[in-house]
């Protein structure tokens, strides 16, 4: 009770009160006890009453500060705005003008209002703090210059690296990056500000500057290096750069964390690394070490399977992928590379079986495309063309769904349609280079608009110049156009990029035959020993 008194004193001792209407100090006393009495338990409405009959002894402010925090307690911040205001109406009490300039900012939203109050205040007393105050409060109704007014005065008060951060940030907001980077090159300068070197990283990530963001990230990590989200993107960024020594590094740095999450994510960035790099069994065993230690990473057992499969080792897919649906049974994509598996290996009914399972909601084009592929291996190409046109049917107006139609009605002899649906994919895709030559070869074949024949694979062979099945194609224009020696010379070179497809060989065996008829044919030929 002794410092209770002593705080009375000291609060009341040299105020005003003590010189004014109170006859019996006793009574004030014993009021402003029972008030912390009732700030204490909260009885808030009680402590009002006491706060009440003390202001009707004098109008101290420090009672009125009192009233209006408890009033804001009580989330009656009308009054306490009121309260306040009404004061002010006889004098500008630095306190008063604070709290009122809060009020408008944190109960209304309104900044103007704050910022009279709070500018007020700081004509009475200019501290640092208000100032930085009345900055923010600038910065949050988007008055960037002003802000920076206030930021001008505030390091000329102290030139700290986080003013010339605040500012540097501001003025790259209005677009004055010039002004901006200084600013944040001096606020680095200073005393090493980290975020400056963040925020400079950010600023030519943000540019496309890699290299650059590179230089100001790396910095902030080695003064930093325990900043995990930092290095963590300063090893995407050398990622993106393909530096990927320096990556793994990184990550494999991050791979030693006892944090779960970090470690795994630092693990699925070097599969990344891995995959990009086609180390395909390193990027497999990262995966691997991921579902050792979360066994419910859908997405880690999808890639274990998806690399499993690039590897060839069908079996280990398998057991990935239906690890990812033994997680989450609707997961589409573990459903479509395990479609994919079983047609490789001639098991269509398991196939069929797991593309009906698949919600109607997530039949996407891919469902469509394989579900015909199966029934296209099985030589049903009207079936196959029926479930092509469903899922043409139901949106998918897709340049490959139109390009697998004309696959199936060229098997079905159909030139019509086939030409029909190439001519859909070109209208969509006209850099389609697969069917610009189907098309070409389909009436080179036929011996038919041989012309267009010619202008389509031309077409085909700009985009993809060293594509042997296209220049054979061109070539075979040429042989149907009876200009053997034209024909010979693309035959030719379409053989010799690839001397394993047969029919490729065939048309050059043809063409030879046709412009010497006179010469062995094994002597145009590469032979195995050659």
């Amino acid at each position: 009770m002794i410092r209770i008194f002593f705080l009375f004193l000291f609060l009341f001792g040299c105020s005003v009160v003590n010189q004014a209407k109170i006859s019996n100090p006793a009574i004030l006393y014993d009021k402003y006890v029972n008030i912390l009495k009732y700030e204490e338990t909260g009885n808030y409405d009680k402590a009002l009453k006491l706060i009440d009959d003390l202001l009707n002894y004098d109008n101290d402010p420090y009672l009125v500060l009192k009233k209006g925090e408890y009033l804001i307690r009580l989330k009656r911040y009308d009054e306490a705005r009121d309260l306040y205001l009404k004061f002010l109406e006889k004098e500008d009490y630095p306190g008063i003008l604070y709290n009122l300039a809060n009020i408008y900012k944190t109960y209304y939203k309104d900044y103007d209002s704050a910022i009279k109050y709070l500018s007020k205040l700081i004509k009475i007393e200019k501290r640092e703090g208000y100032l930085l105050e009345l900055m923010k409060l600038y910065e949050l109704k988007g008055d960037y210059a002003k802000a920076i007014g206030v930021l001008d005065e505030l390091i000329g008060l102290n030139p700290s690296s986080a003013y010339y951060y605040q500012r540097g940030t501001l003025y790259l907001k209005l677009g004055l990056e010039k002004k901006g980077l200084k600013d944040l090159e001096q606020a680095y300068k200073n005393d090493k500000y980290p975020l400056a070197l963040y925020k400079l990283a950010d600023y030519y990530l943000k540019k496309g500057d890699k290299e650059k963001a590179v230089k100001y990230l790396s910095s902030v990590v080695n003064k930093h290096p325990e900043q995990a989200s930092l290095k963590f993107q300063l090893g995407r960024l050398y990622m993106d750069l393909k530096e990927y020594d320096k990556a793994v590094e990184i990550f494999e740095e991050l791979e030693k964390s006892d944090n779960e999450l970090l470690k795994t994510t630092a693990m699925k960035q070097l599969a990344s690394i891995y995959f990009d790099k086609k180390v395909y069994d390193r990027a497999l065993s990262y995966f691997k070490k991921i579902i050792e230690i979360k066994n419910d990473d859908v997405q880690s057992y999808y890639f274990a399977g998806y690399l499993s499969e690039i590897l060839k080792n069908y079996d280990e897919a398998i057991k990935f992928y239906k690890g990812a649906l033994k997680i989450d049974s609707d997961y589409t994509e573990a459903k479509k590379r395990l479609v994919v598996i079983f047609s490789k290996r001639g098991e269509y009914g398991k196939s069929l079986e797991l593309l009906d399972s698949i919600d109607k909601s997530m039949r996407d084009v891919d469902y469509y495309r394989l579900k015909a592929a199966i029934f296209y291996d099985k030589g049903e190409y009207e079936k196959a063309i029926s479930v092509l046109k469903e899922g043409v049917k139901a949106g998918n107006d897709d340049e490959e769904i139109y390009f697998d139609l004309a696959i199936n009605y060229e098997k079905l002899k159909d030139v019509k349609n086939a030409e029909k649906y190439l001519l859909k994919v070109i209208e969509i895709n006209p850099r389609n280079a697969s069917a610009l030559n189907f098309l070409g070869y389909m009436y080179a074949e036929k011996g038919i608009k041989l012309d267009d024949a010619y202008k389509l694979i031309k077409k085909a062979l700009e985009i993809e110049p060293d594509n042997p099945a296209y220049i054979d194609s061109i070539g075979w224009v040429f042989y149907q156009k009876g200009l053997y020696s034209k024909s010979f010379e693309y035959l030719k070179r379409a053989y010799l990029l690839a001397p394993q497809e047969e029919e490729i060989k065939e048309h050059y065996i043809k063409v030879i035959k046709k412009l010497y008829p006179d010469k062995k044919v094994e002597d145009f030929l590469i032979h195995k020993n050659e």
